[in-house]
């Protein structure tokens, strides 16, 4: 490559650690990643800069109060922004689902998880909207000739990542299962500080500049100082307990960090372990008892990490009550 050389480098060549993740997608997700990872490092400055100011601001002087030097704060922001990013890149990701799902033959089947253009889970203007936020979110196209099974593959599938390391998931809102999903697919990832399909973001219809301004705040793992400038005050808040050891756990998580998987979730390449909220997966259990009781999800579970080699435990908060599979 000569001095001058304009050629863009890729997600894997400006992040190595990312390689062998990164070998397993497809070039059109591939893509992706260099178009975030080339994109993110023109605000990684801006970034920051607001992630410290949020740190000392938002946490740091409402715990510690106006006693301490500019220089001593300073000190301590940068020490709890770097712990906080470590924090993140620590954090695994969870995709939760309701108990419902394990009364169902096709789920106890699947073998990985399918997005909604190649399912008839959702209704036809829910598979439009989506399809609206994807193609300014990421730069999906429709294009007809290629058959909707293949094209589907392109698609990411989402995930929550689980920073305060909550044993009810990410994402307990979606459901009492937590299927926890390996370490090294973060690095086949983007993530944005919340839901892509919250109405903060002008994914679905807004003018380039607001669409552009909302890709902004997609980031690769190679700088998640964007996660940093954008989760909200009580993420924020929550993070800097996690990184200094003071998280306590609350019934419900912190609203989660979304994030973006590309390549698939399979689950005998990429599930680790099931972790299960007790109440919640009882309650779920009563809704399709008229199918499954209790007893027969539990067991139904039990198989599902047998077939994946994967342990799966139910918790009331940080307690395991019951192992259904060590």
């Amino acid at each position: 490559m000569g001095l001058f050389s304009t050629k863009k480098k890729t997600f894997a060549d400006r992040f190595p650690a990312a390689k062998a993740a990164y070998a397993v997608l497809s070039p059109e997700q591939k893509a992706i990643l260099d178009d975030f990872s080339d994109r993110e490092r023109g605000h990684l400055k801006a970034d920051k800069r607001r992630g410290l100011e949020r740190i000392t601001g938002t946490y740091l002087v409402p715990r510690l109060g106006g006693g301490l030097s500019a220089r001593e704060l300073d000190r301590r922001t940068l020490q709890l922004y770097d712990a906080s990013l470590a924090t993140l890149r620590r954090a695994r990701l969870t995709t939760n689902v309701s108990g419902a799902l394990f009364a169902d033959p096709v789920f106890l089947q699947s073998t990985e998880v399918k997005t909604i253009f190649t399912t008839k889970a959702k209704t036809w203007d829910y598979t439009k909207h989506r399809h609206a936020v994807e193609a300014n979110a990421f730069g999906f196209k429709v294009d007809w000739s290629v058959p909707i099974q293949r094209a589907a593959e392109a698609r990411p599938i989402y995930a929550g990542l689980n920073f305060t390391e909550h044993p009810y998931g990410a994402a307990a809102a979606y459901g009492a299962v937590a299927l926890v999903l390996k370490g090294a697919m973060k690095d086949r990832c983007t993530y944005i500080n919340t839901d892509t399909f919250d109405g903060s973001f002008s994914f679905k219809d807004g003018n380039d500049d607001a669409i552009s301004a909302s890709r902004d705040k997609i980031c690769t793992s190679a700088q998640m100082d964007t996660l940093l400038a954008n989760i909200s005050d009580n993420q924020l808040k929550a993070l800097c307990q996690v990184a200094e050891s003071n998280y306590v756990l609350g019934e419900f998580p912190p609203n989660y960090i979304e994030a973006h998987v590309y390549g698939g979730i399979v689950w005998n390449r990429d599930l680790e372990e099931i972790t299960i909220a007790k109440d919640k997966f009882e309650k779920e259990a009563a809704g399709v008892a008229a199918k499954a009781d209790l007893k027969t999800l539990k067991a139904n579970v039990v198989d599902f990490a047998q077939k994946y080699g994967v342990s799966a435990k139910i918790y009331n908060l940080g307690t395991v009550v019951e192992v259904l599979r060590p």
